[in-house]
């Protein structure tokens, strides 16, 4: 009788599925909670300042550590990454104290001189996240060099569980910032949790730490926060402009339909996207023969293919009248607009999960070249499309086609690169 094969628990195939499962587990939490909060607790125009506070939040998370963290992984000394440990710790820190004197500075400024255009009320928060943000996204990627992908994937479980349960309270209890403040339970809970974990090597690492070596190491390690983080922000920095763009023309109810569909495509997209995206970047830095790049790369896109297919097919099959039934009427909007985000969500759904190539063949001058020229095409394709009809549809059409654009200039970059390497 023959035995099943077993999966190794080196193998990809099994650190993929160890990321996958407490990704899956993650990502369903809010799935099955997100339509409660929509029918019964939070408004579109709510959810819209939402989505407002978690990309101008994400914008400086990936920002605050010089993107330094991702060299902890790449690094094979354990006195490189314990000493990455405390820069992007540092940093993180930082940047949230000079953020909040800002804010701070800011108002003062504009209650001795009478301007009434004050700090938005959900910029408040923001110190917090940057934070926790910050030390959740450094533990990951040193649990991620340790190969510990399955405490790396439920600080995220840890992260929705805190979340969820707190927009749900707040809901209750008819606080109107609930969503916001529920998303900043999660980081801080899960960035607790993470410390927790990592605190049995914070003795170790603080032996290894020296300010003289970080320093080498800073200049040694430059081309993170010269490259790579300028273009994380390029980025970060173009959703948080769609969203106040979108919102600027069409107002928060419209931002909180496209926000909420966003939230339902990238919970299938997120799983697979999170999960092959960090287990490659882990086996791209251990692969030497960058000749061999060239047909895994192709291997995983082609793999990536299918599922990406799937999600806007699934869309197009569903009835709109399920979603005004389910939600109610002030969702009509969420899956027509949903369908059009799932043409380029899906696209940037394997972009997104083959990205760490760029960084493996030294593309970070070329990818900030093609980050600028998405930064154009988006604040382009929204200004024009308002400017020449002025329909919110439209417009998200006109925005769908220059992501769609960027994401296929995106895939074919690494792609040309790759042939020139196995050709030489």
């Amino acid at each position: 009788m023959s035995r099943k094969p077993k999966i190794s628990k080196g193998s990809f195939l099994y650190q993929v599925l160890q990321v996958a499962s407490g990704n899956m587990l993650a990502q369903a939490i809010p799935f099955l909670v997100l339509p409660l909060l929509q029918s019964s607790f939070y408004t579109p125009a709510q959810f819209g300042i939402l989505s407002l506070y978690t990309a101008t939040s994400e914008l400086f998370i990936g920002a605050a550590s010089g993107k330094y963290e991702m060299a902890i992984v790449t690094s094979h000394r354990k006195k490189d990454q314990a000493n990455l440990m405390f820069l992007c710790l540092t940093l993180s820190f930082l940047t949230a104290g000079v953020f909040l004197t800002g804010l701070i500075l800011y108002f003062l400024g504009a209650r001795l001189l009478h301007i009434w255009d004050e700090p938005a009320l959900w910029l408040w928060p923001l110190p917090l996240s940057i934070a926790a943000g910050g030390i959740f996204n450094a533990i990951s990627y040193r649990f991620n060099r340790e190969q510990w992908f399955g405490r790396m994937s439920m600080g995220k479980v840890y992260n929705t569980l805190a979340a969820e349960s707190t927009k749900i309270g707040l809901g209750l209890a008819q606080v109107g910032t609930g969503l916001v403040w529920g998303r900043i339970t999660g980081q801080l809970f899960s960035a607790l949790q993470q410390w927790r974990i990592y605190a049995r090597r914070l003795q170790s690492d603080r032996r290894l730490y020296s300010r003289s070596y970080l320093k080498t190491l800073v200049r040694s390690q430059r081309r993170y926060p010269l490259y790579i983080m300028p273009a994380a922000i390029i980025g970060s920095l173009i959703t948080v402009l769609y969203f106040n763009l979108f919102e600027y023309y069409y107002g928060e109810d419209k931002l909180g339909v496209i926000g909420v569909s966003v939230s339902y495509i990238g919970v299938a997209s997120g799983i697979i996207s999170a999960a092959i995206g960090q287990v490659f970047f882990r086996r791209l830095a251990e692969i030497d023969d960058l000749r061999s790049l060239r047909s895994k790369y192709l291997a995983f896109a082609g793999v990536l293919a299918v599922p990406a297919a799937l999600m806007p097919l699934t869309l197009y099959a569903l009835p709109n009248s399920w979603v005004v039934y389910v939600l109610g009427a002030k969702w009509e909007l969420m899956l027509p607009v949903a369908r059009i985000m799932s043409l380029w969500m899906a696209l940037a759904f394997i972009s997104s999960s083959l990205s760490f190539i760029y960084l493996k063949l030294n593309m970070q001058r070329t990818m900030f070249v093609i980050d600028s020229l998405h930064l154009l095409l988006v604040i382009g394709s929204i200004s024009l499309a308002h400017t020449l009809y002025g329909d919110f549809m439209t417009t998200l059409y006109f925005f769908t086609g220059a992501q769609l654009i960027h994401y296929i200039i995106a895939i074919f970059a690494a792609l040309v690169r790759l042939q020139k390497i196995s050709r030489s």
